[in-house]
Protein backbone atom coordinates (compact mmCIF):
# COMPACT_ATOMS: atom_id res chain seq x y z
CA UNK A 1 0.00 0.00 0.00
CA UNK A 2 1.45 3.33 -1.01
CA UNK A 3 1.39 5.95 1.60
CA UNK A 4 -0.10 9.33 1.56
CA UNK A 5 2.16 12.20 -0.47
CA UNK A 6 2.89 15.85 0.89
CA UNK A 7 3.88 18.62 -1.70
CA UNK A 8 6.56 20.10 1.00
CA UNK A 9 9.33 19.62 3.28
CA UNK A 10 10.13 22.22 6.63
CA UNK A 11 13.24 22.44 8.60
CA UNK A 12 13.38 23.70 11.98
CA UNK A 13 16.58 25.14 13.63
CA UNK A 14 17.00 27.15 16.24
CA UNK A 15 20.16 29.43 16.87
CA UNK A 16 20.89 28.82 20.63
CA UNK A 17 24.30 28.16 20.01
CA UNK A 18 25.34 30.58 17.13
CA UNK A 19 28.32 29.01 15.67
CA UNK A 20 27.00 25.24 16.25
CA UNK A 21 23.59 25.77 14.91
CA UNK A 22 24.77 28.17 12.29
CA UNK A 23 27.36 25.24 11.17
CA UNK A 24 24.04 22.76 10.95
CA UNK A 25 22.12 25.07 9.17
CA UNK A 26 23.99 25.96 6.79
CA UNK A 27 25.64 22.36 5.84
CA UNK A 28 21.72 21.44 6.01
CA UNK A 29 21.25 24.41 3.65
CA UNK A 30 23.51 23.34 1.02
CA UNK A 31 22.70 19.54 1.30
CA UNK A 32 18.97 20.35 0.37
CA UNK A 33 20.59 22.58 -2.33
CA UNK A 34 22.13 19.40 -3.59
CA UNK A 35 19.36 16.62 -3.72
CA UNK A 36 16.29 19.09 -4.66
CA UNK A 37 17.91 22.13 -6.49
CA UNK A 38 18.83 25.47 -5.42
CA UNK A 39 15.02 26.68 -6.81
CA UNK A 40 13.09 24.60 -4.41
CA UNK A 41 14.98 25.47 -1.15
CA UNK A 42 14.23 28.49 0.36
CA UNK A 43 15.32 30.31 3.93
CA UNK A 44 12.91 31.73 6.36
CA UNK A 45 13.49 33.55 9.50
CA UNK A 46 11.03 31.28 12.16
CA UNK A 47 8.26 33.02 13.45
CA UNK A 48 9.31 33.23 17.03
CA UNK A 49 12.49 35.24 15.68
CA UNK A 50 14.85 32.55 17.43
CA UNK A 51 15.82 30.33 14.42
CA UNK A 52 15.18 29.37 10.52
CA UNK A 53 12.83 27.15 8.56
CA UNK A 54 14.21 25.51 5.37
CA UNK A 55 11.14 25.38 2.94
CA UNK A 56 11.41 22.74 0.28
CA UNK A 57 9.70 21.87 -2.33
CA UNK A 58 8.90 18.35 -2.75
CA UNK A 59 6.67 15.70 -3.71
CA UNK A 60 7.27 13.08 -1.20
CA UNK A 61 5.33 10.52 0.58
CA UNK A 62 4.96 10.86 4.76
CA UNK A 63 7.76 8.63 5.38
CA UNK A 64 10.11 10.02 3.34
CA UNK A 65 8.93 13.27 4.77
CA UNK A 66 10.34 12.55 8.16
CA UNK A 67 13.77 11.10 6.88
CA UNK A 68 14.54 14.49 5.22
CA UNK A 69 13.41 16.11 8.24
CA UNK A 70 16.00 14.15 10.09
CA UNK A 71 18.32 14.68 7.37
CA UNK A 72 18.47 17.88 7.65
CA UNK A 73 18.61 17.99 11.42
CA UNK A 74 14.78 19.10 12.19
CA UNK A 75 14.06 19.69 15.64
CA UNK A 76 13.68 16.32 16.89
CA UNK A 77 10.40 17.09 18.98
CA UNK A 78 9.10 18.87 16.05
CA UNK A 79 9.72 15.26 14.22
CA UNK A 80 8.36 13.51 17.09
CA UNK A 81 5.34 15.85 17.13
CA UNK A 82 4.73 15.45 14.08
CA UNK A 83 4.67 11.47 13.87
CA UNK A 84 2.17 11.39 16.99
CA UNK A 85 0.10 14.12 14.95
CA UNK A 86 -0.22 11.75 11.93
CA UNK A 87 -0.57 8.77 13.47
CA UNK A 88 -3.64 10.36 15.22
CA UNK A 89 -5.62 11.81 12.51
CA UNK A 90 -4.43 9.91 8.98
CA UNK A 91 -4.02 12.96 7.84
CA UNK A 92 -1.02 14.02 5.58
CA UNK A 93 -1.24 17.74 6.07
CA UNK A 94 -0.54 16.98 9.82
CA UNK A 95 2.97 15.42 9.15
CA UNK A 96 4.49 18.96 8.03
CA UNK A 97 2.71 21.66 9.98
CA UNK A 98 4.27 24.78 9.11
CA UNK A 99 3.96 28.32 9.08
CA UNK A 100 4.55 29.16 5.33
CA UNK A 101 1.26 27.68 3.64
CA UNK A 102 -0.77 29.29 6.78
CA UNK A 103 0.99 33.14 6.61
CA UNK A 104 2.33 33.33 3.22
CA UNK A 105 -0.05 31.42 0.84
CA UNK A 106 3.11 29.18 -0.91
CA UNK A 107 1.29 25.96 -1.75
CA UNK A 108 1.01 26.90 -5.61
CA UNK A 109 1.73 30.62 -4.88
CA UNK A 110 5.02 30.38 -4.37
CA UNK A 111 6.79 33.30 -4.62
CA UNK A 112 4.24 36.13 -4.28
CA UNK A 113 4.64 36.91 -0.75
CA UNK A 114 7.72 35.93 1.15
CA UNK A 115 8.07 38.55 3.41
CA UNK A 116 10.41 36.96 5.75
CA UNK A 117 12.41 34.94 3.22
CA UNK A 118 16.51 35.51 3.66
CA UNK A 119 17.65 35.11 0.36
CA UNK A 120 21.69 34.50 1.05
CA UNK A 121 22.38 34.58 -2.40
CA UNK A 122 21.28 38.45 -2.66
CA UNK A 123 24.79 38.84 -1.65
CA UNK A 124 27.58 38.10 -4.26
CA UNK A 125 30.11 37.25 -1.89
CA UNK A 126 27.93 34.47 -0.30
CA UNK A 127 26.49 33.51 -3.91
CA UNK A 128 30.05 32.55 -4.31
CA UNK A 129 30.86 30.95 -1.27
CA UNK A 130 27.60 28.90 -1.41
CA UNK A 131 28.83 27.46 -4.78
CA UNK A 132 31.79 26.58 -3.87
CA UNK A 133 30.60 24.24 -0.54
CA UNK A 134 28.15 22.82 -3.15
CA UNK A 135 31.33 21.56 -4.92
CA UNK A 136 33.12 20.18 -1.81
CA UNK A 137 29.99 18.62 -0.08
CA UNK A 138 30.81 15.74 1.70
CA UNK A 139 34.39 16.15 1.88
CA UNK A 140 37.12 17.80 4.43
CA UNK A 141 37.22 20.23 2.23
CA UNK A 142 33.87 21.53 2.71
CA UNK A 143 34.45 21.95 6.56
CA UNK A 144 37.13 23.78 6.74
CA UNK A 145 35.65 26.31 3.77
CA UNK A 146 32.48 26.74 6.07
CA UNK A 147 34.53 27.20 8.68
CA UNK A 148 37.06 29.72 7.57
CA UNK A 149 33.67 32.08 6.26
CA UNK A 150 31.03 30.92 9.06
CA UNK A 151 31.79 34.96 10.05
CA UNK A 152 30.17 35.94 6.86
CA UNK A 153 27.33 34.14 7.22
CA UNK A 154 26.87 35.49 10.76
CA UNK A 155 26.51 38.77 9.73
CA UNK A 156 23.66 37.80 7.81
CA UNK A 157 21.69 35.50 9.79
CA UNK A 158 22.45 36.49 13.13
CA UNK A 159 21.09 39.85 12.98
CA UNK A 160 17.53 38.50 12.36
CA UNK A 161 17.44 36.39 15.77
CA UNK A 162 16.03 37.87 18.70
CA UNK A 163 18.35 37.89 21.89
CA UNK A 164 17.52 35.00 24.15
CA UNK A 165 19.07 33.42 27.49
CA UNK A 166 19.51 30.06 29.16
CA UNK A 167 18.34 29.30 32.24
CA UNK A 168 18.63 25.87 34.58
CA UNK A 169 16.22 25.05 37.09
CA UNK A 170 15.81 21.85 38.87
CA UNK A 171 13.20 20.98 40.72
CA UNK A 172 11.98 17.46 42.12
CA UNK A 173 10.60 15.10 39.99
CA UNK A 174 7.22 15.84 40.34
CA UNK A 175 5.44 15.18 36.95
CA UNK A 176 2.74 17.33 37.39
CA UNK A 177 5.19 20.49 38.48
CA UNK A 178 6.96 19.46 35.75
CA UNK A 179 4.08 19.68 33.06
CA UNK A 180 3.15 23.07 34.55
CA UNK A 181 6.70 24.98 34.13
CA UNK A 182 6.91 23.37 30.24
CA UNK A 183 3.58 24.61 29.30
CA UNK A 184 4.48 28.03 30.41
CA UNK A 185 7.88 27.66 28.59
CA UNK A 186 5.72 26.81 25.54
CA UNK A 187 3.53 29.92 26.07
CA UNK A 188 6.00 32.38 26.05
CA UNK A 189 7.39 31.02 23.07
CA UNK A 190 10.31 29.75 24.87
CA UNK A 191 12.09 26.36 24.31
CA UNK A 192 12.68 23.46 27.02
CA UNK A 193 14.67 20.25 27.22
CA UNK A 194 14.53 17.95 30.28
CA UNK A 195 17.51 16.43 31.79
CA UNK A 196 17.96 13.96 34.55
CA UNK A 197 19.84 15.07 37.95
CA UNK A 198 22.58 12.50 37.51
CA UNK A 199 23.21 13.31 41.40
CA UNK A 200 19.93 13.06 43.02
CA UNK A 201 17.68 10.40 41.54
CA UNK A 202 14.18 12.41 42.52
CA UNK A 203 14.71 15.87 40.97
CA UNK A 204 14.93 17.24 37.20
CA UNK A 205 17.03 19.93 36.11
CA UNK A 206 15.12 21.75 32.64
CA UNK A 207 17.27 23.52 30.64
CA UNK A 208 14.61 27.14 29.16
CA UNK A 209 15.82 28.84 26.57
CA UNK A 210 13.61 32.08 26.13
CA UNK A 211 13.90 36.49 26.38
CA UNK A 212 15.13 37.65 29.09
CA UNK A 213 11.41 38.62 30.78
CA UNK A 214 9.65 35.50 29.56
CA UNK A 215 12.54 33.79 32.31
CA UNK A 216 11.89 36.27 35.02
CA UNK A 217 8.18 35.34 34.65
CA UNK A 218 8.84 31.78 34.72
CA UNK A 219 11.34 32.53 38.13
CA UNK A 220 8.58 34.34 39.63
CA UNK A 221 5.55 32.10 39.19
CA UNK A 222 7.11 28.85 40.14
CA UNK A 223 9.67 30.23 42.87
CA UNK A 224 8.48 27.97 45.45
CA UNK A 225 8.72 24.71 43.23
CA UNK A 226 12.54 26.26 42.17
CA UNK A 227 15.17 24.36 43.81
CA UNK A 228 18.25 26.11 42.20
CA UNK A 229 18.84 27.70 39.26
CA UNK A 230 21.32 29.53 37.06
CA UNK A 231 21.33 31.87 34.20
CA UNK A 232 23.91 31.44 31.40
CA UNK A 233 25.43 34.57 29.33
CA UNK A 234 22.87 35.18 26.07
CA UNK A 235 23.31 32.77 23.80
CA UNK A 236 23.02 34.68 20.45
CA UNK A 237 25.57 37.51 19.97
CA UNK A 238 25.74 39.66 17.43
Amino acid sequence: MSLPKVNRISVDIDITDPKNDLIKLITSYIHARIIFGKDNVYLFISPSGRGYRLYIKATVDVFENLLYRALFNDDPYRLLYSLKRYFLTQDPDEIDVEFIQKDYKIGGNIGKNRIREVDLESDEELKKIIEELEKKYGSREFEDLLLKNLHKFEKVLLPNMKPVKVLYIVIENDEKVRDEIINEVQELKGYYRVIPDVYYDNRIIIRIVATQDALKSILEKFRDKILKYKFMDSVTKY
